[in-house]
């Protein structure tokens, strides 16, 4: 599979870097859009994925052939969300 990114969001760099409604100066802006546009010309995006069946317990969802339990109300109903979108 391959992956191509051709965007990086400037938003998303600004609220990672912790402006949230700052004036950002006008050379950080520029090194900002710097970094964006060279980040684009030298990454090569790759991915690994395997899949797994999972088991719904009372501890949680129970990754089979691992160790893994995942807890919480959020990671079942993003899995049943998922669930019934394959269906």
């Amino acid at each position: 599979m391959q992956l191509t990114i051709n965007r990086i969001p400037y938003d998303e760099v600004l609220r990672y870097l912790g402006y949230h409604g700052t004036p950002v100066p006008d050379a950080l802006k520029k090194l900002i859009e710097d970094c964006i546009s060279l980040t684009l010309q030298t990454i090569t995006p790759q991915a690994i994925y395997r899949r797994f069946a999972i088991l719904e317990t009372p501890k949680g969802i129970e990754v089979k052939g691992t160790s893994l339990l995942l807890k919480g109300k959020s990671i079942r109903e993003h899995l049943a969300i998922t669930r019934i979108c394959l269906l």
